[in-house]
C-alpha cells in the first residue's frame, strides 16, 4: 500500500488494535471501508478519529450488519455520520444471517426511507439504498407500518410496496430539485476571504446556468464571516463547506470535490463566469466522450474578452507547464474540441472515477500548477482531458496568492511547486531524458523573474524551497506513480504533443518579445530532449 498498488483497504475496528488512525492515514489509501461490530460509542471512536485526522483522504464507508442494529441505533448512526463526515454508510447481509424479523425491518424502515429521499449533499450517503429500501419493504409483514418506534399500522396492507414508489425511481418525490442516490453534476466553487467583490458575480452566472439541476458546494477556505450572507443572497441553495484555517486553494477545492456528491464534478474558480451554456455543454462533451476522463473549458480574459486565457494545459518534458492560446485573439481555431494535456483548475469537469482513483490536488502545493499535477497523474491513469470549445467562461485571473499585489507570491509558488512535480510526480524515464532540459529551463524563469522589476527574487526563492524540499518529494513517488496504467511511450507521444502548442505560442498574432523568445527556447529543448531520448534507446543498458 504504501507503494500505491493498492487504493483500498478493508478492515474491522476490531481486527488490528495496534493499527492506529494515523498509521491507516499514512498509509496514503484513497478509500476505507471500515466493517464495525455495532453501532455503539466504542466501535465508533477510532471512525471518529480516523475522519478528523485525515485532509482529503480517504474516503471512509462504514459497514454494519442489519441484524445488530435497531431503529434508535440506526438513527444514531446517521447523526454520526453527519456530524463525522463519514461518506458512506453500508448496510450488509452475511450469507449466514437469518431473514430479518419484520418488526426489526419496520423499525429500520423509516430510517433508510430518510436515507434514501434526503438530498444528495447530506452525508452519509446509502449505498444500494433503493434495493435495501425494497428489502425491507419485503421483510415487513401485510398490515404493519414502520414507525419510529416500531409501532405497527395497517398502512402497508393498503398500500403494497411498489417499485415505482421507491425514492429512485423518476415518479417518486416528484417535488424534490434532486435525485436519491447521486446528481448528474455537482459544481464546486473555492472562495476565501476578501473575494466579496467578485465571488457574488461567479454565483449569481452558476445560478443561471441552463443543464441539469447542479448540486453547489461553495468550499469557505478559513474564518470569512461576512461570505454567509452573501453565498445565501446570491445563491441560496447551496451549501457552505467551511473550513476552519485556510489551508490553500488545493486543499480547500480537494474538500470540496470529495465533499460532492455528482457523476460529474465540475470545480469553478470564484472569479470565473461561466456562460449559461457552459455546464451543458460539459455533460453533452462527457456523453459523446466516454473516454475522456476530464475536460478543459475555452476560458476567456474577464477584462478582454475577445482573448483567450486558456484552452487547456500543457505540460513540458521538462516540467514547463503553459495555458494553451494564452493571448491569442479567440477565432475559428479554438471553435472545435481537441484533446489536450490537462484542465486549469479555473474551470474544469472531472469524472467521478478519476477523482476516486487521483484522489484530488496535492495539498502540500497550496496554490499554483497543483492543477497542472493532478493532469498528469491522470493522464498517467489513463484519463485523458478534452478541451470543450463551446463551453465559455470568462476568468479575472490573478486574485488570491499575492498575483494582483505584487508581492510575487504567485511567482514564488509556481517555481517551488514545479521542482515539486518534477520530483514527485514524472516519470523516471521522462526525467533521464529531460533532466538537463529541466535545468536550463528553470534557470532561463529565473532570470527572465529577476529581470521583471516588481519582487524580482520571487522565482529564485521559490526554486530554493523546492529544492529544500527535494527529499520529502522523492519519498512521495511511489503514492504517485505507483498506479500508473500507461507506458512510456504514451506518456512521451502526451507530452511532445504538448510541447508542439507552445512552440506555436510564439507565432500566434500579437505574441510579444517574451513569447517568441520563450518558443524559441522550448523548440531548442525539444531539440535535446529528443536528442538524448534517441541516445537512450540506442544504449544496450538502456531498459528498465
Amino acid at each position: 500500500m504504501r507503494r500505491g498498488f493498492f487504493t483500498s483497504l478493508h478492515t474491522r475496528l476490531d481486527s488490528s488494535p495496534t493499527a492506529t488512525p494515523q498509521h491507516i492515514i499514512d498509509l496514503g489509501i484513497h478509500r476505507l471501508v471500515v466493517r464495525a461490530p455495532g453501532a455503539t460509542d466504542e466501535s465508533l471512536d477510532r471512525v471518529a478519529e480516523l475522519c478528523r485526522l485525515r485532509s482529503d483522504r480517504p474516503q471512509i464507508r462504514l459497514q454494519l450488519r442489519p441484524a445488530d442494529l435497531d431503529g434508535a441505533g440506526l438513527g444514531s448512526l446517521i447523526r454520526f455520520g453527519e456530524a463525522s463526515g463519514v461518506e458512506e454508510l453500508e448496510l450488509v447481509r452475511e450469507t449466514n444471517d437469518l431473514p430479518l424479523a419484520p418488526a426489526l425491518a419496520a423499525q429500520l424502515l423509516p430510517h433508510v426511507e430518510q436515507l434514501t429521499s434526503r438530498a444528495p449533499w447530506r452525508r452519509p450517503l446509502l449505498v444500494d439504498g433503493a434495493q435495501l429500501l425494497e428489502q425491507l419493504r419485503g421483510s415487513v409483514s401485510p398490515g404493519l407500518r414502520s414507525s419510529p418506534d416500531g409501532s405497527a399500522a395497517a398502512a402497508l396492507a393498503t398500500h403494497p410496496p411498489n417499485p415505482a414508489d421507491s425514492p429512485a425511481s423518476p415518479k417518486a418525490h416528484r417535488a424534490m430539485s434532486f435525485p436519491a442516490e447521486r446528481p448528474e453534476v455537482s459544481v464546486v466553487v473555492p472562495t476565501h476571504a476578501g473575494s466579496a467583490a467578485w465571488l457574488g458575480e461567479c454565483l449569481d452566472a452558476v445560478a443561471r446556468l441552463e443543464g441539469p439541476v447542479a448540486e453547489v458546494v461553495v468550499v469557505v477556505d478559513g474564518p470569512a464571516p461576512e461570505l454567509s450572507s452573501l453565498i445565501r443572497r446570491h445563491l441560496p441553495a447551496a451549501r457552505q463547506l467551511r473550513l476552519a484555517h485556510n489551508r490553500g486553494f488545493a486543499e480547500a477545492a480537494s474538500a470540496g470535490l470529495r465533499s460532492a456528491r455528482g457523476k460529474l464534478v465540475a470545480l469553478l474558480n470564484d472569479d470565473a463566469v461561466p456562460d449559461r451554456q457552459w455546464l451543458a455543454a460539459m455533460v453533452h462533451a462527457a456523453s459523446q466522450h466516454p473516454n475522456a476522463g476530464f475536460f478543459a473549458s475555452r476560458v476567456l480574459q474577464r477584462d478582454a474578452p475577445h482573448l483567450i486565457d486558456s484552452a487547456g494545459h500543457g505540460l513540458c518534458r521538462w516540467g514547463e507547464a503553459f495555458d494553451i492560446g494564452a493571448g491569442a485573439h479567440d477565432g475559428d481555431g479554438f471553435d472545435h474540441d481537441r484533446w489536450v494535456f490537462g484542465a486549469p483548475a479555473s474551470a474544469a469537469v472531472y469524472r467521478r472515477a478519476l477523482l476516486d482513483d487521483c484522489g484530488g490536488f496535492d495539498a502540500a502545493m497550496e496554490a499554483y500548477l497543483e492543477d497542472v499535477d493532478l493532469s498528469l497523474r491522470a493522464q498517467l491513469l489513463g484519463f485523458p482531458c478534452l478541451y470543450v470549445a463551446g463551453a465559455k467562461v470568462l476568468h479575472r485571473g490573478g486574485s488570491s496568492y499575492g498575483a494582483a499585489t505584487g508581492t510575487g507570491r504567485d511567482r514564488q509558488l509556481a517555481a517551488r511547486n514545479r521542482i515539486r512535480l518534477i520530483l514527485r510526480s514524472m516519470p523516471a524515464e521522462t526525467l533521464r531524458s529531460a533532466g538537463p532540459a529541466a535545468a536550463l529551463s528553470i534557470a532561463a524563469s529565473m532570470a527572465h523573474s529577476l529581470l521583471r522589476g516588481a519582487a524580482p527574487l520571487a522565482a529564485t526563492v521559490g526554486t530554493l524551497e523546492g529544492l529544500g524540499s527535494a527529499s520529502a518529494a522523492l519519498a512521495e513517488r511511489p503514492v504517485a506513480l505507483g498506479r500508473r496504467r500507461v507506458d512510456e511511450a504514451w506518456m512521451r507521444a502526451v507530452l511532445r504533443n504538448s510541447e508542439e502548442r507552445l512552440h506555436a505560442l510564439g507565432g500566434q498574432a500579437g505574441a510579444g518579445h517574451w513569447r517568441r523568445g520563450r518558443a524559441t527556447l522550448a523548440r531548442t529543448l525539444t531539440a535535446l530532449v529528443d536528442r538524448h531520448e534517441r541516445l537512450r534507446s540506442r544504449s544496450p543498458d538502456s531498459g528498465e
